[in-house]
């Protein structure tokens, strides 16, 4: 009896646009394998669709998304995520596996293959002797000739082609491993290494149990038919190498482009129809095919189901990305999935999701996560909006309302249409904002929970601002019900982030610092405080410090006042615990706590290790207990703590968060704690330790030497060493102490050896670290300096609100109008009449008088009022100084200025002194002296600031050594390797560094090259200008395409969804076009462009190009005197150009741009695109035109003429279009071009509607 064959099945998977497709497989598959299955899985059908369509095409079973093994809400999540390629690739696991359940051997092929033999059976065979059944792209080395596809292109694709899988029932861990990842990880993404579902399969190989077929005559296709030449055998059967064709694979082929043989890689394509008869007729043969089953529309003419939400908005690129994020993070978190309209949500549901802010920080800015995911996926966007959360968060919007909305990237809602959020006013009562990290589990979340505790144990009314958006470390630490989270109403800002973190923490909560007095609570760790952490100075009042070994680092640069906080230190053992009863287990456990954030090496647990085994050798009777968080972020640094406990039981280490009371329970365990620190501003674990009443070993410097002495604990002695690299932000060139290992190993000894007596010595220390840092004091301390500041404020706010110095005076002036009143009454007889008499008499003295005094009062006030300006403006001069940024390059100068103007303005008051009446002369020279004193105070700082920049002027130019050094290395390094990746003819071209990706150029043209080669960028206003104009997804014609630098810029703006059409007429620099786009863009965007070969011309007609006689590669020029022959073409009947709205041109025909214009003036006038072209009269002369006429002409196509200039630019940037830009007459623009130094302008043609 003949062997039963195995059941199997084959399937494939399309949108309803790709059903032809599917039938052209699905019918060559049946007619060499009738007696096996056919599935076809349409990922958009409704059920009506699927039932009129197995109606259609009996023999072929059709599957919608609920008929395989994937649950409904993943399904809709993974549509909603991914595009129609991602998807369809995606599912492929889940079909693979609904085959799987009612055949022994299931085969999924792209829905792009025919099938020219037979091949199931040999599937079959395989994929039960070895599970998974795989074909790699190609069999033999690639050529590296600078065609494509090229080695990388199919390595960033993938080792095997997964147009063609044979799996059995045996493979479905496989099947499993391969779903888990296509779920959320079928992205097509250069820059994560993920190309849909095929990077993935690549694993396989080392994982699972496969084979490889190697047979040419399957999986035929476009990457490797140059190394498997096709023949027709006498019987009419193909071959390939030799071998039968089983299945070709035309992939990338759309019947609307009969002359490609795919539209991948369309720019330098390693193989044509022409060099391919054979196979050329077989996809002529498959297009008849693809006809014959329906194909009448192209793809995009067919709407995939999955583009639209049920309410008919669009959903485009970014809010797939956004969706798909925030549905990764969600996972993470452990928290539920954004709303999905594709299963069980509302439309409604997801654009409210999207529409509104992520979190504080967005909120504030009025943008949202839609808004901001566009921002991160879109290098454009973030070039022109580096801070779209504060400083550039206005600009964005428009840009979001304007130019995203028109890109259909996303609504109007997606940000708010909003006036800036209203101004916070502080009240005048005493209060204090308070910010600090207050959930979050690290060093300085406690500390702001400490310092927040005083401020509520003070009194001070307070405002609490917990941030999180900077925190790395877990937040959970419970908030105090204290806590009063809401809007800074005071006046007085405490901010308990450090230095470093100052400015980033102002930008996202602004308001606290807008007319308020800063406080900024900042820890340090070593001596010296470095210029780096400078800047922070000038956006705090007054500083508070954890220690007095913090304090002096700090003061010593501080141009603010800096305080000591005595960090208050709990009791957690209850007022009654006066010490420790020893414990009875016969052995004495070591602990030391702490966090990889805060640098390993500072923390130095190694040393404890290293004093452990120096104390205890081989004794059993001992532990040490590292405990530590975040290790995972730190992964070196955990391995060497790992490997330096390994092998010694009685070192554990806890590598996780603990509750508060699982450390409360590790320290009621411990009978000690050890802390062999290189450095710690103030040591609140020590502290802790001490309070719990342990005895502590630690090392004797930083702040813990301030509370841990020989009679409170046991101090370590230290020399001083570098800090070294890698312990960043702490300078490698300062100092940090190295604990004696033998030191701390004798106190670990007497502490094991005599417990008791360490008991009584670490009561002492409990009593002296609870005695001298009780929360009272604290709170009585920070409630003195909260007034302080609170009374300085509003000192600062009630002087900006005061009459100026001149209000008395100014009072004291009007009484040179009163008149003596001659009604006033009298007991005298005729005293009314007597009055008016003598007043007449005395009216000219009297107006003479007036005069006078007015002319004294005027020139009084007049030297009072430059006194007073001269007095305010040293003030706020003064005021600015002292809140400088210190260590700027600029202070040194400023100051030296600032003293220049006020010893000028003192000799000044001098000479006003003399003008005054002697009363006013002891003011005068009172504020004279006080001016004297603030200048000599400013000779003081310029001392030490002359200091300072002396130092940081020698870090600059050592840094600006190396980078000197380094920088070429770097460049030659980087252009080496970019012509390992991407060869050119040896000596024909040199590669420069460019705005736009490394481009290839002509060694030796002499202007083009040496301008990109300094500057790096060419025609910078026209490169912003573009960028602004060309949308993604549009279609960018580039006519004189050079050597592709605005090609290039173009791809990148348009994306894998747009179109760009390079026009270049001489070869050797179109090759260079070609490598520079194969270089810089990604494989799918490469492909979106149209190499024209040949110049853009008013007819279809021969030319002559000129090659410039100076090597100016960018200035060859049509004339009938050229040495070239080229074709020349109009554009508006280019094969595709016609079919999309263009949206940008930009033309260097080199004086000859009004011909190439021309010739698509229908294109022109029906489109209405961008047009940047250079208007040079001479040149338009030379060609026998008339330049005024060429102008003319313009504008007749109904065009604006403006002239490119920075302004120009820089309006359009900022969503203005100006009238007055635009010339009013031809003649001004030849006139103005006439005069320019280089005779041209470059023109954009603005559309006037």
């Amino acid at each position: 009896m003949a062997e039963r064959a195995p059941a199997t099945c084959a399937g494939t998977i399309v949108a309803r646009n790709y059903v032809p497709a599917a039938r052209v497989l699905a019918e060559s598959f049946r007619r060499h394998h009738p007696e096996a299955a056919f599935a076809v899985l349409v990922i958009d059908a409704s059920p009506d669709e699927l039932v009129a369509l197995t109606e259609e095409v009996p023999g072929i079973r059709f599957l919608g998304p609920d008929d395989i093994s994937l649950d409904a809400a993943e399904f809709g999540r993974m549509a909603l995520a991914y595009s129609v390629t991602e998807l369809c690739t995606a599912v492929k696991p889940w079909l693979l596996r609904t085959l799987l359940a009612e055949n022994e051997v299931a085969i999924y092929l792209d829905p792009d293959i025919e099938v020219f033999g037979t091949f199931a059976d040999e599937v079959a065979a395989l994929a039960l002797e070895h599970e998974i059944v795989l074909t790699p792209h190609v069999l033999e080395p690639m050529p590296r000739d600078g065609l494509r596809p090229s080695e990388a292109d199919i390595m960033a694709s993938g080792v095997f082609n997964l147009g063609f899988i044979g799996v059995s029932g045996a493979a479905d861990p496989f099947l499993l491993f391969w779903a888990e990842r296509l779920r959320q990880d079928a992205i097509s993404s250069v820059t994560e290494q993920l190309f849909t579902d095929q990077r993935w399969v690549d694993n396989v190989p080392a994982l699972f149990r496969h084979t490889m077929v190697a047979d040419p005559g399957w999986n035929v296709a476009y990457w490797n038919i140059y190394q498997r030449p096709l023949a027709r055998e006498a019987d009419g059967t193909v071959t390939a190498s030799g071998h039968p064709l089983r299945f070709v694979h035309f992939s990338g082929y759309r019947p609307e482009k009969p002359w490609l043989v795919t539209t991948h890689y369309a720019d330098r394509p390693r193989v044509l129809l022409s060099e391919y008869p054979l196979f050329a007729e077989l996809i002529a043969d498959y297009r008849s095919h693809l006809f014959e089953a329906g194909y009448r529309q192209a793809l995009e003419d067919i709407p995939y189901r999955w583009n639209t939400l049920p309410d008919g908005t669009a959903v485009s690129a970014s809010l797939r990305r956004a969706y798909r994020a925030a549905w990764v993070e969600s996972e993470r978190r452990g928290t539920p999935a954004p709303p999905n309209p594709f299963r069980g949500d509302t439309a409604e549901d997801l654009l409210r999701w999207a529409t509104e802010p992520a979190n504080p920080p967005q909120e504030r800015a009025g943008l949202s996560r839609w808004a901001y995911a566009l921002w991160t996926s879109r290098a454009d966007l973030q070039l022109v909006y580096p801070d779209p959360l504060h400083a550039d968060a206005e600009g964005y919007r428009h840009w979001c309302r304007t130019s995203g909305a028109n890109e259909r990237e996303l609504p109007v809602s997606a940000v708010a249409d909003r006036p800036p959020a209203p101004v916070v006013e502080p009240v005048e009562t005493l209060g204090a904002n308070v910010l600090g990290y207050l959930t979050a589990e690290l060093g300085v979340g406690e500390m702001g929970r400490l310092v927040h505790g005083a401020v509520v144990a003070s009194g001070v009314p307070v405002a609490t601002a917990v941030e999180e958006f900077t925190v790395v470390s877990r937040t959970s630490h419970p908030l105090s019900p204290d806590a009063r989270p809401g809007e800074p109403t005071f006046g007085v800002s405490v901010l308990v982030v450090n230095a470093d973190m100052t400015g980033q923490t102002l930008r996202l909560y602004p308001e606290l610092a807008r007319d308020r007095y800063v406080i900024g609570v900042w820890s340090w760790e070593l001596d010296t405080f470095p210029p780096a952490m400078h800047p922070a100075f000038g956006q705090v009042d007054e500083i508070w410090t954890i220690s007095e070994f913090c304090a002096e680092a700090i003061r010593e640069h501080s141009p603010v006042p800096v305080h000591t906080f005595a960090v208050p230190v709990r009791d957690p053992l209850g007022p009654a615990a006066a010490q420790r009863a020893p414990r009875n287990d016969e052995v004495t456990r070591f602990l030391f706590v702490f966090d990889h954030n805060s640098i390993f090496d500072r923390k130095n647990p190694l040393a404890a290790i290293a004093a452990f085994r120096a104390a205890f050798g081989d004794r059993s009777d001992v532990r040490l207990v590292l405990k530590t968080i975040n290790g995972d972020r730190h992964p070196g640094d955990r391995e060497r703590l790992r490997l330096a406990a390994a092998g010694d039981d009685r070192i554990e280490l806890i590598e996780e968060y603990l509750s508060g009371e699982e450390v409360a329970k590790l320290f009621e365990t411990a009978d000690a704690y050890v802390s062999l620190h290189r450095s710690e501003g103030f040591g609140l674990t020590v502290a802790e330790a001490m309070a719990h009443g342990l005895p502590v070993v630690a090392t004797d410097y930083g702040g813990t030497a301030e509370f841990l002495t020989a009679e409170t604990g046991w101090p370590v002695p230290y020399r001083l060493v570098d800090v070294g690299p890698g312990n960043e932000p702490y300078p490698r060139d300062a100092h940090w102490a190295e604990p004696d290992i033998d030191a701390a190993a004798a106190a670990l000894r007497e502490i094991a050896a005599d417990p008791v007596a360490a008991l009584r010595r670490a009561a002492a220390g409990r009593q002296h670290v609870l005695t001298s840092r009780p929360a009272t004091r604290a709170a009585e301390w920070v409630r003195t300096r909260l007034e302080a500041a609170h009374g300085t404020w509003l000192h600062r706010r009630t002087a900006r609100a005061q009459p100026g110095p001149l209000a008395p005076l100014e009072s004291s002036r009007e009484a040179l109008r009163w008149r003596a009143d001659p009604s006033a009454a009298s007991r005298l007889p005729m005293a009314a009449a007597l009055r008016r008499g003598i007043l007449r008499a005395l009216d000219h003295y009297d107006h003479h008088q007036r005069t006078v005094l007015t002319a004294l009062m005027d020139g009084v006030a007049g030297s009072l009022a430059e006194l007073a300006g001269g007095q305010q403006d040293l003030l706020a001069r003064l005021e600015r100084l002292e809140h400088a940024q210190a260590g700027a390059a600029t202070a040194q100068q400023s100051v030296n200025a600032e003293v220049s103007r006020e010893i000028r303005d003192l000799q000044r008051l001098r000479e006003l002194r003399e003008e005054l009446p002697r009363a006013m002369r002891q003011e005068v020279d009172e504020r004279a002296e006080e001016l004297g004193n603030r200048i000599a105070g400013l000779e003081d700082r310029i001392m030490r600031l002359l200091h300072e920049r002396a130092d940081w002027m020698a870090a600059v130019e050592a840094a600006t050594t190396e980078l000197n050094a380094e920088v070429p290395l770097l460049r030659a390094g980087l252009l080496r390797h970019h012509d390992l990746v991407n060869p050119a003819p040896a000596g024909t071209s040199q590669t420069v560094a460019t705005d736009v990706g490394l481009i290839r150029l002509p060694a030796d043209d002499t202007v083009v090259l040496p301008w990109l080669r300094r500057y790096g960028t060419w025609e910078a206003a026209e490169s912003r200008l573009i960028d602004l104009l060309l949308p993604v997804g549009g279609v960018f014609v580039d006519i004189g395409a050079h050597v592709g630098y605005f090609t290039v810029r173009g791809l990148q703006r348009v994306g894998a969804t747009g179109a760009v059409y390079a026009v270049e007429p001489w070869a050797p620099v179109r090759e260079l076009l070609s490598l520079n786009v194969a270089a810089n863009v990604a494989p799918a965007v490469a492909d979106r462009l149209t190499l024209v070969e040949g110049a853009a011309w008013d007819t279809d007609t021969a030319l002559r190009l000129a090659l410039s006689p100076d090597g100016n590669t960018g200035d060859n020029r049509i004339d009938p005197a050229g040495t070239v022959e080229v074709p020349g073409l109009r554009l508006d009947g280019l094969p595709g150009l016609g079919e999309r709205r263009v949206d940008v041109v930009k033309c260097d025909a080199q004086g000859r741009d009004h011909r190439a214009l021309a010739g698509m003036e229908a294109l022109l006038r029906a489109g209405r695109p961008h047009v940047l072209a250079e208007f040079a009269p001479d040149d338009i002369e030379q060609a026998g035109a008339v330049p005024a006429e060429v102008a003319a002409t313009y504008r007749e196509w109904g065009y604006a003429l403006v002239p490119v200039t920075e302004e120009v630019v820089a309006a359009a940037e900022s969503g203005k279009v100006r009238t007055a830009d635009a010339l009013t007459s031809e003649n001004e623009l030849v006139e103005l071009a006439r005069n320019t130094q280089e005779g041209f302008v470059t023109l954009w043609l603005r559309p006037l509607t």
